[in-house]
């Protein structure tokens, strides 16, 4: 069971591993550094201190076991581990501080860090949290393990009797679990995507990938071998700067002095507007912006009519369409391209929508007054034609029968002519009439 580690795309970025009592198989002197908790009652480990004179002095080493951590890659410069060590000393006399040792192997191997407390032991058996980094990048092979040494810095001395005592195993996470977590090798970083891949100085790029570790420590990132300073990093993803002199040309990422695949980006200059088409307009008219260096997509850029954003409907490197949107007024119109780097002002005047203040013949009543003229015309030469009578108007008047009516519909082609009689009924004598 790994208990406290933190992985990040499939790969630990550290490890905590509990110090127990049974002996290693591989050194007998040593003790046994597991991912397991423990598994056994608590033990007391001494060392005696008596009359000894400054210095430092071994309580018990530990290390992991064959293919533990199985990790191959580098840990980077600056990397903390982190010692969680029960320990006291067994009489009140001479000054003692808590010190720990990592290196890979044994004894003898690298050495990735030694951690020294600075509040000195007490009578009372407590949890010392101490910690160290490392200053150097270490490289690890996947058959590499952990040594731990773990002991004592004499500062005081005593020619009473007393020793320096370290406590394993007993609670899980609790009363006398010792404890240190430790950094994992990673393999190289890799770069998938950069976005964008092209932009001038100045441009936020989003470096897209693995292995990049969780904080950036000694790492770095360069723009055709300028160096940038990142403003995010996470294990999986960094946004940096494209720096001033930067050139077209690969993106390098170094981890734990390990370099990624290269992924090349494109410097360009800052976008720039040559013209608006039209550069006068209402809200809501469409302008056509053309110039250079706008970049491929719209991505996270945008079009701003004054400290108004627009909405795009079209984006290419060399043209922009976009509506002039509401609350615009006269003013610059910036186009800022992905990654944040904006081009100068190009003035577009905002005018009134347009509005009508007359209409001339005035109106649907007018023009349908006329249809109505005409069609009352027509009505009346087809009844003369067929001497049904002679009434001179088109519409109910005066008594008697034989009155003539007319209906006039939606089209101004069509009429319907009829004969009332004295109730005003409309009788069978009617017909239409076209033209």
């Amino acid at each position: 069971m790994l208990l406290g580690a933190f992985s990040v795309s499939g790969v630990a970025q550290t490890a905590t591993y509990h110090l127990h009592r049974e002996a290693s198989t591989l050194t007998a002197a040593d003790d046994k550094l597991l991912t397991a908790g423990p598994d056994a009652a608590s033990l007391a480990i001494t060392t005696a201190l008596t009359g000894k004179v400054a210095g430092e002095y071994l309580i018990k080493e530990f290390e992991t076991q064959t293919g533990v951590p199985a990790t191959a890659g580098a840990i980077p410069s600056g990397s903390t581990l982190t010692f969680n060590l029960f320990m006291r000393k067994t009489a009140n006399v001479g000054t003692v501080f808590p010190r720990a040792k990592i290196r890979l192997n044994n004894a003898t191997g690298t050495l990735l860090c030694t951690a020294t407390g600075t509040t000195a032991l007490t009578t009372t058996v407590a949890k010392r949290t101490i910690s160290c980094t490392t200053t150097a990048d270490i490289a690890m092979t996947a058959t590499d393990r952990f040594y731990l040494w773990v002991g004592v810095n004499l500062t005081a001395t005593s020619t009473s009797t007393f020793n320096g005592e370290l406590d394993v195993e007993g609670t899980l996470n609790g009363n006398f679990d010792s404890t240190i977590v430790l950094p994992l090798g990673t393999p190289a970083p890799s770069i998938t995507s950069l976005t964008p891949a092209t932009g001038a100085v100045g441009t936020s790029v989003v470096i897209a990938g693995t292995n990049f570790r969780a904080t950036q420590g000694t790492s770095k990132v360069t723009f055709n071998g300028i160096t940038s300073t990142p403003t995010v990093w996470s294990a999986t993803s960094i946004t940096a700067p494209v720096p001033t002199g930067a050139t077209t040309g690969p993106v390098v990422i170094t981890v734990g002095g390990q370099a990624s695949n290269a992924s090349t980006f494109t410097v360009t200059p800052a976008p720039a507007i040559t013209s608006l088409a039209p550069n006068t307009g209402a809200i809501g008219s469409v302008v056509t912006i053309t110039g250079t260096n706008f970049g491929p997509s719209q991505g996270n850029g945008s079009v701003k009519f004054g400290t108004v954003v627009a909405t795009v409907s079209s984006w290419s490197p060399t043209s922009i369409v976009a509506t002039v949107p509401t609350g615009a007024v006269t003013g610059s119109v910036v186009v800022t391209a992905a990654g944040g780097v904006s081009s100068a002002g190009v003035t577009f005047t905002v005018t009134a929508a347009p509005a009508i203040t007359s209409v001339a013949p005035a109106g649907p009543g007018t023009e349908r007054s006329h249809q109505r003229k005409r069609c009352g015309d027509r009505c009346r030469r087809h009844f003369q034609q067929r001497r049904a009578f002679q009434s001179a108007e088109p519409r109910r008047t005066g008594r008697g029968s034989n009155r003539l009516c007319r209906r006039h519909g939606d089209r101004d082609d069509t009429c319907d002519c009829c004969v009332l009689n004295f109730g005003g009924q409309r009788t069978a004598a009617g017909f239409r009439v076209f033209w």
